[in-house]
């Protein structure tokens, strides 16, 4: 019926708007610097599978393949694990509303570090715009959903575990 149909759209924007002001006093609270942040030794390889199927079944829904290359053996890290899946979370929503098959998660040992890396086949990001892309409220595409706090959240997330995180134009993906 017409009511329970609108019913279910008002909840579907309700829902949206909630996790929209979480995200943003979630940005706030660490552009202030007022985050603990809980360091714990854990396998990322285990948290990337787990946080990837997570996105499965969307991306099946949209027709994207994910191609994920993980160490075969497990990577230990440093990290809190609440933050790095936020961190993750955010890339992988991020390449959902850009990428057109494909989306490519790969994890690299270097040494005492590691590198995550996201990318996709959608539209490549404008040498001249990679900076932007970092700063609150910046979308390049005004169509898509979000609002453009997402990768500068992932800057700030990726910061306070003493990251760096980077846009390669170059990339085949």
């Amino acid at each position: 019926d017409e009511s329970y149909d609108s019913l279910k759209i008002i909840q579907k924007n309700t829902n949206r708007l909630l996790k929209l002001v979480n995200e943003l006093l979630d940005f706030r609270r660490v552009e202030a610097k007022d985050i603990q942040v809980s360091f714990m030794h854990v396998d990322l390889v285990e948290i990337i599978r787990e946080t990837v199927n997570r996105f499965s079944p969307t991306a099946k829904i949209q027709d994207i393949e994910f191609l994920v290359n993980l160490p075969e053996k497990e990577l230990y890290a440093d990290v809190d694990v609440e933050i790095f899946t936020k961190i993750l979370s955010n890339l992988l929503n991020n390449a959902l509303k850009h990428s057109l098959t494909y989306i490519k998660v790969c994890l690299y040992e270097e040494g005492e570090r590691f590198r995550l890396s996201v990318s996709n086949d959608g539209d490549k990001i404008p040498e001249d715009q990679v900076e932007r892309i970092f700063e609150p409220f910046v979308k390049l595409d005004e169509n898509s959903l979000g609002a453009g706090i997402g990768l500068a959240f992932v800057r700030s997330l990726v910061e306070s575990h003493e990251g760096t995180i980077c846009v390669d134009v170059n990339d085949d993906a």
